[in-house]
């Protein structure tokens, strides 16, 4: 971790005989609300058969989605930042270094099971998809709703209030199947459909990230 983040974690204990003991969540926990403008709470599972903490995080941000997609450009909202040089404007999260120093204070494995941000006109829902998959791609997750916000919008006509990352389609011979969120799944898999809710509609609209139109059809959130 960088010396410039002077955040101090207590190290983590364990005494092989029980159940593992997480350690630096109430730290990190201000870490997020810091970084995000927000209040938030983290709900821990462990995981037994994988010697695991999976995390639901729920960030509650008194702003509007517009609001922290601006202050997000400008590298002041959820510790996000732009790469250096002429070429790599991509967002970096900080984030990630604090949730990697949390695993490598601890005697046994975190990771993110869901990430809420719950915004005053929107909530943003992430799911995982593999190991670690939302810490190492939430910052390009955030910019792409950026770059889609007009799309998502409905030509900045309608905001959804809730955007649901990812939803899949699995055509077989009964139709359509949800699909679990941890089988051979890639860093791909999140650009490709995301779930949209609407005022307007009763039911979930999809956003077809490639084709960058809003449609609407029998997709199931993942499992």
């Amino acid at each position: 971790m960088s010396n410039k983040n002077k955040i101090h974690f207590e190290n983590g204990v364990s005494d092989g005989s029980r159940k593992p003991e997480a350690v630096g969540l109430e730290t990190f926990q201000k870490i997020l609300e810091r970084d995000f403008f927000a209040e938030s709470s983290i709900e821990t599972i462990y995981v037994e058969e994988h010697d695991r903490f999976d995390l639901i995080i729920d960030l509650n941000c008194n702003f509007s989605l517009t609001e922290s997609l601006f202050h997000l450009n400008n590298g002041n909202w959820g510790s996000f930042k732009k790469g250096e040089g002429k070429h790599n404007k991509k967002s970096v999260c900080q984030f990630q270094e604090y949730f990697e120093y949390l695993i490598e204070i601890n005697y046994t494995k975190f990771d993110l099971k869901e990430l809420s941000i719950h915004l005053s006109d929107t909530s943003i829902v992430v799911e995982r998809l593999y190991c670690m998959s939302i810490v190492e791609q939430l910052a390009t997750i955030m910019d792409s709703i950026c770059s889609n916000f007009v799309h998502i919008t409905l030509g900045l006509t309608e905001m959804p209030y809730e955007i649901f990352v990812p939803v899949f389609e699995e055509k077989s011979s009964n139709g359509m199947l949800p699909t679990h969120c941890e089988s051979n799944r890639g860093p791909e898999d999140y650009f490709k459909y995301w779930g949209l809710y609407f005022d307007s509609s009763s039911k979930m609209m999809v956003y077809d990230y490639g084709s960058k139109k809003v449609i609407s059809g029998d997709f199931h959130l993942i499992a």
